[in-house]
């Protein structure tokens, strides 16, 4: 699991066990302090670290976290306001546990606490995102249920000229239409499995049947960008 992972996976179990038994209970307290240790394991590596939640997608900075995709959390994030997450230094335990009482708010599971969190000089902000479309590009893309998980690791089967299944590991983006973006390592004549995947093993002998919605297909892309949280 990587350290963006952990640090998101304990900010919402957090949030969770804020909503459930409220901000004085212990499990409440021991919840902040893991999620709170968990992010200056994060900020150990040096910069400012940037969120955007998309509904089923995380970036870290301009990448998509690998091993989140789906989560729930995401969704309930950028429909409660929290698009964009920035920490830009130092948090003292004070100001994160007053910050954790606002995300509570932002996405239902707590009321919102008296006075500000954040403003001026704060360090750990949250806001909406107000996003501009670059020029479209053109990209692979293959259906999602195709790409495989191995560890942090994405890979897709594709059939060699023998018909038989071999892997290939890729670099995924953005999903668009239920149709994942490839950056890296397919080819475009590359031939993907995308049916039976749990019966694939590597050099299996397969049938290939063409699917005129599937693999390897090409089409615009359009990447977006966004300001930063006020």
């Amino acid at each position: 699991m990587s350290d963006p992972v952990r640090f998101l996976t304990a900010f919402s179990q957090a949030l969770s066990t804020l909503g459930l038994y409220g901000d004085e209970h212990p499990a409440t307290r021991r919840a902040c302090e893991t999620a709170y240790r968990h992010l200056t394991d994060l900020q150990a590596v040096g910069g400012t670290l940037e969120f955007t939640f998309l509904p089923g997608e995380v970036l870290f900075g301009r990448d998509l976290v690998q091993g989140l995709e789906g989560w729930e959390w995401s969704t309930r994030f950028s429909r409660g306001a929290i698009e964009r997450l920035e920490v830009s230094g130092p948090v003292e335990p004070e100001h994160f546990e007053r910050f954790l009482g606002q995300a509570a708010a932002a996405v239902g599971v707590g009321e919102t606490p008296p006075g500000g969190w954040q403003g001026g000089e704060a360090t750990i902000r949250f806001g909406r995102v107000r996003v501009a479309g670059s020029v479209p590009y053109q990209a692979l893309l293959v259906p999602d249920v195709a790409i495989g998980s191995e560890q942090v690791r994405k890979f897709v089967y594709v059939v060699n000229n023998e018909n038989s299944a071999t892997i290939k590991y890729v670099t995924t983006g953005v999903l668009v239409d239920g149709l994942r973006v490839i950056k890296e390592g397919l080819a475009p004549d590359d031939r993907v499995i995308v049916n039976g995947m749990a019966r694939v093993r590597p050099g299996a002998k397969v049938t290939p049947q063409k699917d005129d919605k599937a693999p390897g297909q090409s089409g615009p892309v359009q990447q977006k960008s966004g300001t930063k949280p006020g």
